[in-house]
């Protein structure tokens, strides 16, 4: 069906849906239908603004969004969520080379997730909030800042997603008061009408191997009861990657994996506008876990400069045998990391109205991380009965692979209650929300003279109120208000003593603005004014940490943020945002050298922070058949601490700077500067026609620092292609990595540059059938 070019983008959707234009044109105010949307699940649709809709495009208030569709991820075979959000303008994975279950606990050993350069991100799982309020499970040491709240790959199996919003900046300020970088925001896909099963199988590079099996359907005589059931399961021997100062290609010892998953979501309709669904997501993993990939370009004798244990000297990175030694006693004692999720959710919708719903929802969340370490306790062997160097991955295998049961786990607990209620009043589309959560972190040490558990609690109450105001067709204005009140963190040790943590009990308002304004079907603009706050939590005062200015206060600053959307032509859109992000408090993160006793430490520090971001996009459909797209993403953080007395003078020494060239009193930004590649680009080429579809996508990283990283630019690529077979058949292939490309995204100062590597060049080849 052909719309008028002057009818809005709106009207065509809602008349492809059988509603009429003169019914429509009655309406002062334009709208979606949620559930006609569902029949549209793998199309991109987009509303007046530009912005792409979604089941709950209601929380969103404009700005830089992104939407992976579930068809994306079959295309392109996404295998975890931080692949499937690698790609997307403004956002950077930060990972460590490899499949890690690690719980930070004040490591550098976990990935991180950033939005705009800021790895302060929350998660959502169809809008709810998954992370806890004591602690962060991607907690990680860096220079960058301090941690991700969930590591994202283990929140949810990939085969169950509907959609995956990227909601870039304070446009997410709805999900908390805390989304200083943005919100990942998981959609979970729904049962349909017709009753229907897919079997994905693949097989590829270093004996991988994944299976998943997915049913939908409905029963009852008005398909009012629906439900998904999905289950998989991913495997994998020792990567590989190309080192980036040998140019040779290695065995990353200690990386295999096996994972499993399910997920069931059950859902009955009593009638349009009351609902209860119930959800239930399982995943459970053990991976090796080898801490970082070994430096070849060290001789071979200097990682047995100290045989039997690693002595405290050892951690000054001067040493160009630590990091051989540490990944040797790792590796050879059999480290490896076990997790363990489970996610309980029942929510009782017991009104819709203009595609915002009022509900009602209890949850349960426990999240298991741990394995056992043995590092330090290892005695290394005399290396003339050890064949092929200290890297020899598959005689450590052989030898040295441990059956021992864990030492340790970490455990999150989240439980709690969710209200919202959502109505229209005139030309105001009003939502308030308001959670209950109690938190808790368990460390649970199971040997040792330290065994027992450590029990961390904090309650908390957090809500908004937002009124979205359509002031005309083309012009909506949305204040909102956010509420937050974080009770104190009490920790308990086995032996009973109990510590209260400074800073941690508080209570915030926060105020947004936010607006849009569709100049005409082809253009339109954003803007907003957030303020942002996020409290201190107890891995930030971890004792792994030194702070060097004052106890830690709580992070709080605002931040703007304003862009564009044009449609050059019929063919051609144009996207820019620019963020700019002030923080009158950030809690950084350094790895520095101690003047007094001259040895590397980590430390937690106050500081300002003034960042700026921008991401410029182009997309262009050149025929029926072939699709482009060309994204670009900069980075700049300016960062200052506070107070750093004899720690400043020591930042100067590690520079050498005199004169004119000296650094700037605090200024730690050109230490954090140089771990982050600032410049990012994407390029993709799709092509379909009939039963084949191809896919060609570039990742470039350039700018980067050859301190920090083994080249200045990094170009990662990609390849996908799809043949069906028959209607319901489709063989695929694909490689990652196509040109075996040296290349890493991560520095941490301990471990020098080059010890997380890329995955080299790898392939998979698989059949998906549908019925």
């Amino acid at each position: 069906m052909k719309c008028d070019k002057n009818l809005r983008i709106i009207g065509c959707i809602a008349l492809a849906l059988g509603v009429s234009a003169s019914a429509l044109a009655k309406e002062q105010i334009k709208e979606y239908n949620l559930e006609r949307i569902d029949i549209y699940a793998d199309k991109v649709v987009k509303d007046k603004f530009q912005n792409i809709v979604t089941e709950q495009s209601y929380y969103r208030t404009g700005g830089d969004v992104d939407v992976v569709t579930s068809e994306e991820i079959e295309k392109k075979h996404y295998t975890t969520i931080t692949n499937a959000v690698r790609m997307i303008p403004g956002v950077r994975v930060s990972e460590t080379g490899y499949r890690n279950n690690n719980y930070g606990g004040g490591y550098a050993y976990s990935d991180q997730i950033m939005i705009n350069g800021d790895p302060r991100v929350i998660v959502l799982v169809d809008g709810k909030r998954v992370d806890n309020t004591v602690s962060s499970m991607g907690s990680g040491t860096s220079s960058v800042n301090a941690a991700n709240n969930v590591m994202l790959d283990k929140v949810m199996d990939i085969n169950a997603i509907e959609k995956i919003e990227v909601i870039k900046g304070p446009s997410a300020s709805v999900y908390g008061a805390d989304a200083v970088g943005g919100a990942i925001n998981i959609i979970t896909k729904k049962g349909k009408v017709q009753n229907r099963g897919t079997i994905d199988i693949s097989t590829g590079s270093w004996k991988k191997h994944n299976y998943n099996l997915s049913y939908s359907g409905s029963a009852g005589k008005d398909h009012s009861f629906k439900y998904v059931v999905n289950a998989s399961r991913q495997m994998s021997g020792n990567t590989h990657y190309k080192d980036g100062q040998t140019g040779k290609n290695y065995e990353y010892g200690n990386t295999d994996y096996k994972e499993e998953s399910t997920y069931v979501k059950l859902e009955n309709d009593f009638d349009k506008n009351h609902n209860l669904t119930f959800t239930h997501s399982f995943n459970k993993g053990i991976s090796g876990y080898p801490y970082m990939a070994p430096d070849y370009t060290v001789p071979f004798k200097e990682a047995f400069k100290y045989p039997g244990h690693i002595p405290p000297q050892m951690t000054d990175i001067f040493d160009p045998g630590y990091r051989n030694t540490f990944y040797s006693y790792v590796v050879t004692g059999g480290n490896y990391h076990k997790s363990n999720t489970n996610d309980y959710d029942l929510t009782y919708t017991f009104n819709k109205e203009n595609g915002m719903e009022s509900f009602v929802r209890t949850y349960y969340n426990t999240r298991r991380y741990g394995g056992y370490e043995s590092y330090y306790t290892n005695t290394w062997p005399d290396e003339t009965k050890y064949p092929g160097g200290i890297f020899n991955p598959d005689w450590i295998a052989e030898h040295y692979r441990n059956t021992n049961s864990p030492s340790r786990w970490s455990q999150q607990k989240n439980k709690g209650i969710q209200i919202q209620f959502a109505k229209r009043v005139g030309i105001n589309d009003i939502i308030t929300s308001w959670t209950f959560d109690q938190s808790r972190f368990n460390s649970i040490n199971l040997k040792g003279v330290n065994a027992g558990t450590t029990v961390s609690k904090r309650d908390s109450i957090t809500g908004y109120v937002q009124d979205k105001i359509h002031i005309s067709d083309k012009w909506e204005l949305t204040p909102a208000l956010r509420y937050s009140h974080y009770k104190g963190i009490s920790q308990k040790t086995p032996k009973g003593a109990v510590t209260e943590f400074d800073n941690s009990n508080v209570t915030n308002i926060t105020p947004v603005l936010s607006t849009q304004y569709a100049f005409d079907d082809t253009f339109s603009t954003y803007a907003s004014w957030t303020k942002v706050f996020r409290p201190v939590k107890q891995d930030d005062t971890s004792t792994t940490g030194t702070l060097i200015n004052g106890p830690l206060e709580n992070e709080k600053g605002y931040i703007l943020n304003w862009g564009i959307k044009k449609d050059l032509s019929e063919k051609t859109n144009v996207n820019l945002n620019l963020n700019y992000t002030d923080m009158s408090n950030k809690i950084a993160s350094l790895s520095l050298y101690d003047p007094d006793t001259g040895l590397e430490n980590n430390y937690k520090l106050n500081a300002t922070q003034k960042k700026k971001a921008l991401n410029l996009g182009l997309t262009h459909q050149f025929d029926d058949h072939l699709t482009g797209a060309v994204n670009y993403s900069y980075v700049h953080d300016k960062t200052r601490g506070k107070n750093l007395g004899k720690y400043q003078q020591n930042i100067d020494k590690i520079f050498n700077t005199t004169g004119s060239n000296k650094v700037s009193s605090g200024a730690i930004d050109q230490i954090m500067n140089k771990i982050v590649p600032p410049n990012q680009y994407t390029v993709e080429l799709n092509y379909n026609n009939r039963q084949f579809n191809a896919n060609l996508s570039e990742l470039i990283y350039s700018g980067c620092s050859t301190e920090t990283f083994t080249d200045k630019r990094f170009m990662v690529t990609n390849l996908n292609l799809n043949y069906d077979v028959k209607k319901d058949m489709t063989l695929y292939f694909a490689v990652n990595n196509l040109f075996n490309e040296a290349y890493q995204t991560k520095y941490y100062a301990h471990t020098g540059k080059g010890a997380y590597p890329g995955l080299g060049r790898n392939f998979m080849i698989g059949l998906r059938y549908k019925f």
